[in-house]
């Protein structure tokens, strides 16, 4: 099953679309990252600090710990350790960057500064090897 926007559903074995359930937040230019157990982190979105998550085996969505930061057109990846790193973004310092650890379910932890701000958002991938 693939999700959009927390409302429609893409059923692949039907090829057909259906209602999915509604996230706990409106959001735009927020983060979809897959972690390690399928589950979806949805980061921020506007100026909107929180965060939530996916989970496709149940169809739910649940609130996690909010970001250190609002941010929206910001960067998202899962690292090789299960974290996702989180970057840049308008709303907040665009060097700054904080780390979601699934493990906890408590939200972010600043990770430190970048030495040069960034307001776009970039595409990278861990597993490719580039960023």
């Amino acid at each position: 099953m693939l999700v959009l926007f927390g409302q429609v559903a893409a059923e692949a074995a039907s090829n057909s679309w259906a209602a999915g359930a509604s996230m706990n937040a409106a959001r735009y230019g927020h983060s979809a990252t897959v972690l390690v157990d399928g589950r979806v982190l949805i980061a921020g979105g506007g100026a909107n600090p929180d965060a939530e998550i996916y989970n496709p085996a149940t169809g739910t969505w649940s609130p996690t710990g909010p970001m250190t930061e609002a941010r929206t057109n910001h960067a998202a990846v899962r690292l090789a350790d299960g974290t996702v790193l989180v970057i840049s973004g308008y709303y907040n310092d665009a060097t700054s960057t904080e780390i979601y650890d699934a493990s906890s379910n408590r939200g972010t932890r600043p990770a430190g500064s970048m030495s040069r701000a960034t307001t776009q958002k970039r595409y990278c991938s861990t597993t490719a090897g580039f960023w």
